[in-house]
């Protein structure tokens, strides 16, 4: 995304931690309200959820393929073409869009945000199990951080925007 500041372009991008991301993404792949694979899941109770989660194969299939869609895509991959030094990067965090607001000179207006309640406690439970499985097994935490190793020389390259 861009911002028009007296007829220049300035690029504004939010970086989250990587392994967050991945772990939000997943959810969102798996049992979200806008992905093709969360309305074929949408039926499925939060029990048979649970259960997929512990299925060793299925764990397998998530950590082995780690990258499903656009939500689990490495960061780095939308910032091509682009030079990293003309860009503005903000951390995500629960204060991010405050913070580009105020970066932006605009007033920010926090709206109710609609979300599915069975969609919400659904994806709670998908993250709480890849949370479980990450800090009990390093070699799943390597997993993704092998594929997400150019968003951590990201991180490294790159200064936060701070207030």
């Amino acid at each position: 995304n861009y911002h028009d500041i007296k007829g220049q372009v300035e690029h504004l991008v939010i970086l989250r931690d990587p392994t967050k991301r991945w772990i939000s993404g997943i959810a969102e792949f798996l049992v979200g309200d806008f992905s093709r694979m969360g309305n074929y899941n949408s039926q499925l109770s939060i029990d048979e959820i649970e259960s997929a989660m512990n299925l060793k194969k299925f764990q397998n299939m998530l950590f082995d393929f780690v990258i499903f869609d656009g939500h689990t895509i490495p960061q780095c991959c939308y910032l091509e073409g682009l030079n990293i030094n003309d860009i503005t990067f903000f951390y995500f965090n629960e204060s991010v869009i405050p913070r580009i607001m105020r970066y932006v000179g605009e007033t920010f207006v926090d709206l109710p945000y609609s979300n599915n309640a069975s969609t919400k406690i659904k994806k709670q439970v998908i993250i709480k199990k890849i949370e479980n499985l990450l800090a009990n097994n390093p070699e799943l935490q390597h997993a993704i951080d092998v594929h997400y190793y150019a968003d951590h020389q990201l991180f490294d390259m790159v200064t936060f925007y701070v207030e």
